[in-house]
């Protein structure tokens, strides 16, 4: 008497990482980035006088050669200032003296707002929960 047995192998990698990567990284991405913009808008607006700065914009997920990126992005030039306060908050020295005479003691320059910083952080945290509810639908 004798018993034999087989044993088929599919591997299915392929597809579930087709799936990962064109479906459930892109729409967490998009979702996660929709998210961190509108918590920097949400902190942009607290101050008063920013002007376009509130107006955060989304790009959409793209394909990296190092893998994918959404920015979330305000474009007036004045956005940086806010996001990172001015010479009024300075505390390491400058490389060449001011030109003109301006009080640099603190209290004096734009404080910084970091509400970009923030949305990220919030992205961040969106991201992975995106991320896991996605991976859990895939079959």
């Amino acid at each position: 008497m004798k018993i034999t047995s087989s044993v088929k192998v599919s591997n299915g990698f392929p597809e579930l990482r087709r799936r990962i990567h064109e479906g459930a990284i892109p729409r967490a991405l998009n979702a996660a980035a929709a998210e961190g913009a509108q918590v920097a808008r949400d902190v942009a607006s607290e101050r008063r006088q920013t002007g376009a700065m509130a107006n955060v914009k989304v790009a959409p997920a793209r394909r990296t050669v190092r893998g994918w990126d959404a920015l979330i992005v305000s474009p007036p030039f004045y956005a940086w200032f806010h996001e990172h306060g001015t010479l009024g908050n300075r505390r390491r020295k400058l490389k060449q003296p001011g030109r003109a005479r301006r009080d640099r003691s603190a209290g004096t320059g734009i404080k910084p707002l970091r509400f970009l910083g923030r949305g990220r952080t919030a992205a961040r945290r969106a991201l992975l929960a995106h991320l896991q509810n996605e991976i859990r639908r895939i079959p």
